[in-house]
């Protein structure tokens, strides 16, 4: 059975991401997860996110988590290949494949 998520949803769920970032300090070490889900989403509605998306890829290397950087890499690459940057979209997505696996 294949479930579709109700666009309203999506967009409640986004501008409650939204609010969120703009309660959360800038060191919350949930706030890189917080942006790389918010691009997700983002992206989901086939809106391009590049700005939260580098963002938490940023914060994401800055403190060192692995698997946020990993799904980060993977959205940013995602909307630069379809902004028109297939090179660094490409690479941005190998960088999120090679993630560790035992991370968890």
């Amino acid at each position: 059975m294949v479930v579709l998520a109700d666009p309203r949803s999506i967009t409640a769920g986004r501008r409650v991401l939204a609010a969120l970032l703009d309660q959360l300090d800038q060191a919350a070490a949930v706030r890189l997860r917080v942006l790389w889900v918010a691009g997700y989403l983002a992206q989901y509605q086939g809106r391009h996110s590049r700005g939260r998306l580098e963002a938490a890829l940023s914060a994401a290397r800055t403190v060192g988590d692995v698997r946020a950087e990993a799904y980060a890499s993977s959205f940013l690459g995602w909307d630069l290949y379809f902004l028109g940057d297939p090179g660094q979209g490409y690479a941005l997505a190998q960088t999120g494949l090679v993630a560790p696996p035992a991370v968890g």
